[in-house]
């Protein structure tokens, strides 16, 4: 009897540890120590340990939930932004293989009102005009 109520816990926990694996719970597969010290979003601050992702592999470090949110919408933009500005050494190389020559930077890295935020066509409130973006 000990012996069935063993095997039963064991196969109960392979299948608790199973179905964590695959609810994406698991432990990532990556170092949590980004090689970014600034965040790629609001380029004057500091990471914060609390918001590393994950990107094709690589931990990035954030500063905090809200760059958290704007990476998550546009990834791609913020890595070659950031490999353009020197903020994301742990992308050099791998350019093609994310896809990089497809992502179109605008011409204004930065939000005109804080110049240490870079921003995104999504990030843009405004119309183009003939002269260019304007916010609104």
């Amino acid at each position: 009897m000990k012996t069935t109520a063993l095997r039963t816990s064991s196969s109960w926990m392979a299948s608790v540890a199973c179905v964590i694996a695959l609810s994406g719970f698991a432990i990532p597969a990556f170092s949590a120590d980004p090689a970014n010290k600034l965040c790629p979003i609001m380029t004057d601050d500091e990471v914060d340990a609390e918001y590393i992702v994950e990107s094709s592999g690589v931990p990035v470090g954030l500063c905090c939930g809200k760059c958290d949110k704007l990476w998550k919408k546009n990834e791609k933009y913020y890595i070659k932004a950031g490999l353009e500005l020197g903020l994301l050494p742990q992308f050099k190389g791998k350019e093609a293989e994310l896809g990089l020559d497809k992502v179109e930077l605008l011409p204004q890295r930065f939000c005109p009102i804080n110049d240490k935020n870079i921003v995104t066509p999504q990030s843009l409130r405004g119309v183009q005009g003939r002269e260019g973006v304007f916010l609104q």
